[in-house]
């Protein structure tokens, strides 16, 4: 499902993107369109059910846009924001916060179609990604960024390339089920996943992420990842 919000304290505009892309030519049948008044009705929905494509006004009461998309940043840096802005000024400022484009008021469909066709075919050449959710709300987690997952009794520890970390809410054995369908992620150990695209040394009993992240290889499991493991390593040597 492609989810898509737009945001703009004029009913009237919205009314009249909602119809433009509802007449999209190449809409994907299964897309569903949100409508906000504000910045804050959206950065809580967004955290609850994070969009795909953000529609969103620059200029708005209490909340602007800016200081919204700043607040979305702060959880998903995937989520494609799209200004809609009554001057081109704004422009620069839309960088600072990673906006995929921003289009002139009033908005034009064509250029709107196009926009969105532009996105929608990066979106299908796009890395995987998993969402999952914190006391912090909903994190969108690029899967070529994940080093190791660790599970912390009912929560699960994520383990970034950057070095940061995540606490998420899902138990381990949820995230199993999504991340063990990928090539790239191996159990070593009943507590731990990695991906093996990031990690630096792997020696009889212990791995060692790029980050600098250790993680136990248990004597269970050693025979199998080690096989599994230089298997995969070989094959996408091959490949390349």
């Amino acid at each position: 499902m492609l989810k898509i919000a737009v945001c703009d304290d004029d009913a009237v505009f919205v009314n009249r993107v909602v119809d433009q892309l509802e007449r999209w030519p190449d809409k994907p049948a299964n897309t569903r369109i949100s409508c906000f008044s504000g910045g804050d009705q959206l950065v809580r929905s967004h955290a609850a059910d994070p969009f795909d494509v953000i529609l969103l006004d620059m200029v708005m009461s209490l909340m602007d846009g800016i200081e919204t998309a700043r607040e979305i940043r702060n959880t998903d840096s995937l989520v494609k924001i799209i200004f809609l802005t009554a001057s081109p000024e704004f422009a620069l400022e839309s960088y600072s916060v990673k906006a995929y484009n921003y289009l002139l008021k009033p908005v034009k469909a064509d250029e709107l179609y196009r926009t969105l066709d532009e996105l929608m075919y990066e979106q299908q050449k796009k890395r995987h990604y998993i969402l999952v959710h914190s006391a912090d709300g909903t994190h969108r987690i690029l899967l070529d960024e994940i080093e190791c997952v660790e599970a912390q009794k009912k929560h699960t520890l994520i383990v970034l390339t950057s070095g940061q970390s995540i606490l998420c809410n899902e138990p381990l054995h949820i995230l199993e089920e999504k991340l063990l369908r990928e090539d790239d992620f191996l159990s070593c150990h009943r507590s731990y996943l990695v991906n093996i695209q990031n990690l630096r040394v792997v020696s009889s009993t212990e791995i060692e992420t790029h980050s600098g992240y250790r993680v136990p290889i248990s004597r269970s499991n050693k025979n199998e990842f080690t096989r599994l493991y230089f298997d995969r390593m070989f094959q996408k040597e091959g490949e390349r």
